[in-house]
């Protein structure tokens, strides 16, 4: 059994000037590999987030942030 799914947006808050993108994701795997008990699979769930905001203070001079987690 395998099951993967993501979820972005992204945009701008101000055009031109206070940009955002965020991405959520779900992954499990349960498999069995041959000779193993099929009612007892390894499994692998995986969640991540990410987010990134980018401002324009002035021509030439940006402000980041970001942040990721794998949980």
């Amino acid at each position: 059994d395998q099951h993967d799914a993501t979820l972005q947006v992204s945009g701008p808050f101000i055009k031109d000037k206070f940009w955002f993108f965020g991405s959520l994701q779900t992954h499990r795997i349960y498999d069995s590999q041959p000779g193993v008990n099929p009612a007892s699979p390894s499994k692998s769930d995986a969640k991540r987030v990410f987010w990134k905001f980018n401002y324009q203070i002035a021509p030439g001079h940006q402000l980041m942030h970001g942040y990721h987690d794998d949980f």
